[in-house]
């Protein structure tokens, strides 16, 4: 059986920390690695081990769903719980027998990569995006960043992604591989949308735009009540912002029934200004809620309506001709059926795999 050590997770299974341990402790790479995992566990050739953060709830060590889990202490703080968690996460890893190193994230792709070298064991890194691309870091944290990128990805003994658009100009040498729809929550198809209502799903931070958004809803031209639905440390400025304006927002927090937002939403809207994918939107494609999206690189042209980043003007428009013209809403949402088709879990993990067999 090959042993395969996960490292970058800033928690596992999803769900397991809370707002005592982090006020945000998921985001799309923790959405994936959960997923990604609970199909590879399934295969017989490979035991998994994650090692992620520690949580007042939740035991030091455990076994869940045949995945070894170590849980190590941070030090909190929005910029400093990635760095002392995936140190710790290193030092633990030197100690945990293994066969394959499978990380994610920067810090967890440089100091998988110190403990790969130090352990002579391959590894395998997953880019989900490029922080150094991200507006909510300054310049000096995105020169790490990029640092971290251009030193870990060409030494890699394999790379996958599903963002090849952002990791060409460091290495050709990589794998992609798309993930799946999230399964846990996957929406029944919508049948009684609300055309007058506008859904956003995400973490409330600057990379997401909901202030582009906010900026956005006093230019329509149709009536709609906005939802946001998700928490992170910029609520309360959106929160002020929002009644500020007068706006018809309501801030609904981190919420579990995202399914039961996204069956009555006439309108899905990704605002951000960088993203390597939205998990949330490829949920609206399936349940056939139409997007407006900013255009960064995800989304077909022909899957929604595409606008600028950082333009609350286009957005208006691009939201009052989604909320009016039912011929464009049909367009949008078959657009969006047709490319969410290559999303599988089950693929993913195949090709994965497959990939681990590879390197060992």
């Amino acid at each position: 059986m090959i042993r395969v050590l996960v490292l970058g997770s800033k928690e596992y299974p999803r769900d397991s920390l809370d707002k005592y341990d982090d006020p945000a402790p998921s985001g799309g790479m923790e959405l994936y690695i959960d997923q990604l995992l609970g199909h590879l566990s399934k295969d017989d050739r490979f035991q998994f081990t994650v090692i992620t953060r520690r949580g007042h709830k939740v035991p030091n060590q455990e076994t869940w769903g045949g995945v070894r889990i170590f849980r190590v202490p941070f030090l909190r703080g929005y910029f400093r719980r990635n760095m002392t968690f995936n140190l710790m996460a290193f030092f633990t890893a030197l100690r945990t027998p293994t066969d394959i190193l499978f990380t994610h994230g920067e810090f967890g792709n440089f100091f998988g990569l110190l403990a790969a070298k130090l352990k002579r064991k391959p590894i395998v890194m997953v880019c989900h995006g490029r922080a150094s691309l991200q507006p909510q870091y300054n310049g000096f944290v995105k020169k790490i960043f990029s640092l971290i990128d251009r030193f870990t990805y060409p030494r890699a003994t394999a790379v996958a992604t599903h963002t090849p658009q952002q990791l060409r100009e460091i290495t050709t040498s990589f794998t992609i591989i798309y993930p799946g729809l999230n399964e846990t929550t996957k929406p029944a198809p919508s049948k009684q949308q609300d055309t007058k209502t506008i859904l956003f799903v995400g973490r409330l931070i600057n990379v997401k735009g909901v202030d582009v958004l906010l900026d956005a809803l006093p230019k329509l031209k149709t009536k709609a009540t906005c939802f946001i639905v998700g928490d992170g440390p910029k609520r309360q400025t959106y929160e002020e912002h929002a009644r500020r304006l007068g706006l018809p927002v309501r801030f609904m927090g981190y919420r579990k029934d995202v399914p039961s937002f996204l069956s009555t939403a006439g309108v899905f809207v990704m605002s951000s200004y960088s993203e390597s994918l939205n998990y949330a939107m490829l949920e609206a494609a399936a349940a056939g809620v139409p997007i407006v999206a900013t255009d960064i690189g995800i989304l077909p042209a022909d899957a929604g309506f595409l606008v600028p980043p950082g333009n609350p003007e286009k957005l208006a428009e691009a939201l009052d001709a989604m909320l009016a013209d039912t011929k464009l809403r049909n367009s949008c949402i078959a657009g969006a059926k047709k490319f969410i088709t290559k999303f599988s879990w089950k693929r993913a993990s195949e090709q994965f795999a497959d990939l681990f067999m590879k390197v060992t």
